[in-house]
């Protein structure tokens, strides 16, 4: 041979190859880094191989991982989606608000309000986007929430300080909710309503607040608890920056199965499909297209970006769940109700 035949890179669950004794071949195909499963690669008398470099190419793990490499082009992502989650009128939309240093009006968010926030706290340091979901809290609504919860996301639970031990049972059901939905999730409990509670009664508040961190203990293995934070959201914006602080370190921190969350290594084609999804999005919302895509339709239209690492159906799968963790699509793999075969390309609708 003086080439590797291209049809053994479909061959997904190969274990063992031999290619020793062909001379010629100089190059060994970039699509060879899907072959994940491979334990042997014989690359004996390849005098004339190139590429792979001759520092890997003794070392089958380390040679299919470089060409997996530079198959997928990896780029970090630098984009997270975070919740806000919590029962009605306990400051969910302020909260959003203030973190993104605009002000709000009163009104209740109905349903699910998607804004985008970003934020660097030093010129030093990375910027971060949070793809910020702030859910209503009207009981109607309750039953949806599950719909939308997702695993390597940051989540704000939002109580009111002043509803004593009302808060007690909401944290207890939201960390139950979560635990459920979205294990391993990262959360910041958070308090609003500071500004509203005088001084001499702050030692009944942190009587509050240890109780809170008793009921979210036992959550410790199933969910990443980062801190339990008390803030005013009124002038003086009591701890909002410190709270702002600490989403930034615990999400530059945050790992999934030992792997880093924030500033993941991610194929090049994910980066272009999240741009071309989130502009279809925009015309979904101008009522220009449909905001859903049966599945025909959705791998389609990924077939015509002709990306080169996205060629079957687990490659397709990876993605989409990429996409639905950071909040540009939705889609749920639900064969019981058909809902694996629909790609929501606006999550609002």
């Amino acid at each position: 041979l003086s080439s590797v035949p291209l049809c053994i890179c479909n061959f997904l669950t190969l274990q063992f190859l031999d290619l020793s004794g062909n001379k010629e071949i100089q190059i060994l195909p970039i699509q060879m880094g899907r072959l994940n499963e491979l334990i042997e690669l014989n690359l004996t008398g390849l005098k004339k191989l190139r590429d792979p470099p001759k520092d890997v190419i003794n070392n089958t793990k380390q040679c299919i991982q470089y060409l997996s490499n530079k198959l997928f082009c990896l780029k970090p992502f630098y984009r997270i989606k975070l919740l806000l989650v919590g029962m009605q009128n306990r400051g969910k939309t302020t909260l959003a608000a203030k973190l993104q240093g605009r002000e709000c009006g009163n009104e209740s968010t109905v349903g699910v309000d998607i804004s985008e926030w970003e934020y660097k706290p030093t010129i030093m340091k990375k910027s971060f986007t949070f793809n910020v979901w702030d859910f209503g809290g009207q009981e109607e609504y309750y039953a949806t929430h599950q719909c939308f919860m997702s695993e390597c996301s940051i989540y704000l639970l939002v109580f009111s300080l002043t509803s004593g031990n009302i808060a007690l049972e909401e944290v207890q059901s939201w960390l139950t909710n979560i635990s459920l939905r979205a294990p391993g999730s990262c959360i910041h409990i958070v308090g609003t309503h500071l500004d509203e509670i005088p001084a001499e009664q702050r030692d009944e508040l942190n009587i509050l607040l240890h109780k809170i961190g008793n009921i979210a203990s036992p959550f410790s293995n199933k969910l990443q608890i980062m801190g339990i934070f008390a803030v005013g959201l009124r002038n003086e914006l009591e701890n909002v920056n410190l709270l702002k602080e600490s989403i930034y370190k615990y999400t530059s921190e945050y790992k999934v199965d030992d792997k880093i969350v924030m500033g993941q290594m991610v194929p090049a084609s994910y980066h272009i499909l999240d741009k071309c999804f989130s502009d279809l999005q925009k015309s979904a919302r101008k009522g220009l297209r449909s905001p859903i895509m049966e599945k025909e339709e959705y791998k389609a239209f990924i077939r015509e970006l002709d990306l080169n690492d996205i060629q079957n159906e687990d490659e397709l799968n990876r993605v989409s769940r990429f996409l639905t963790n950071i909040g540009t699509i939705l889609h749920y793999d639900d064969r019981s109700h058909n809902l694996d075969k629909l790609y929501f390309v606006d999550p609002l609708w």
